[in-house]
Order: structure tokens, then C-alpha cells, then sequence
């Protein structure tokens, strides 16, 4: 928590694009992926109980990437892993939790503006796997 270095950021991205394979990994002093899955589908599930029409769910960029790539029945984790969410970036899911999710947007741009659309910006949780390995 609160780490910027680069072990502890590659331990936390690995971790989160482990869950496809290993649920029970947990992030050091943290949650475990079938814990942070089931938080974030209780979630959804009461969002789409509600009756509203649209709901928006503010959240880190690299679980947004991993519920998304685990949940959307048209993507994947890899395809997660290899586009970035930028800060304010915004990713569009429809369905329902019994009938399924379906990606329809995946962000280019920061909602924020271009000055926020760049890695820097982002953190190393919401980048494309290929620029957190060049670092």
C-alpha cells in the first residue's frame, strides 16, 4: 500500500493478472482475487437490482483492467493486460450479472484530457503490460 517502487509494483500488476489462473494469490497484506471479484460483483449485482438505466463505478484503473477482462464475455485478460486505462479513463459494460457483461468501450483517452492520457499519469496499474515491462 502507498509503494511507488518498482518490486512492489510488479508484485501488485503480477498479482492482479494472476487471477485468471490463481484466484487465491493474494496482494501482500491484501486481498486475494476471489475476495476482490466477489466485492466488486456484490457491487454491480445491487447496481443492477437498483433499476437505475446507468451506473458509474469510480476504481483503480488495474482492477477495473482485471474485473473487466474476467467478467466481459467478449475480452479477456490479455486483452486487459495490453491496453491501458488512463486516469478518468472510462469503460463501458453492459448486461447483467445473470445474463452476462459485454465490454462496448475501452477508453483511448482520459475523460480528464490529454494531459492525463499519458502513462505518467496513469500509474503503473492502469498501463498496457509492454510499457510497466520497459520500465
Amino acid at each position: 500500500e502507498m509503494r511507488s517502487d518498482r518490486e512492489s509494483v510488479e508484485a501488485y500488476v503480477k498479482t492482479l493478472f494472476s487471477w485468471d489462473v490463481d484466484p487465491q494469490r493474494r496482494i501482500p497484506d491484501g486481498e486475494n482475487g476471489v475476495e476482490v471479484l466477489a466485492r466488486y460483483d456484490h457491487v454491480t449485482r445491487l447496481a443492477a437490482e437498483s433499476g437505475a438505466e446507468s451506473v458509474a463505478f469510480i476504481s483503480h484503473g488495474g482492477v477495473i483492467r482485471v474485473w473487466c477482462g474476467l467478467r466481459a464475455d467478449n475480452i479477456d485478460l490479455g486483452f486487459s493486460a495490453h491496453h491501458w486505462v488512463p486516469n478518468t479513463g472510462l469503460v463501458v459494460v453492459e448486461g447483467h450479472p445473470d445474463e452476462g457483461w459485454r465490454m462496448t468501450s475501452w477508453p483511448e483517452w482520459a475523460l480528464g484530457g490529454p494531459e492525463l492520457s499519458d502513462p505518467p499519469h496513469t500509474g503503473p496499474a492502469g498501463e498496457p503490460e509492454e510499457i510497466a515491462e520497459a520500465r
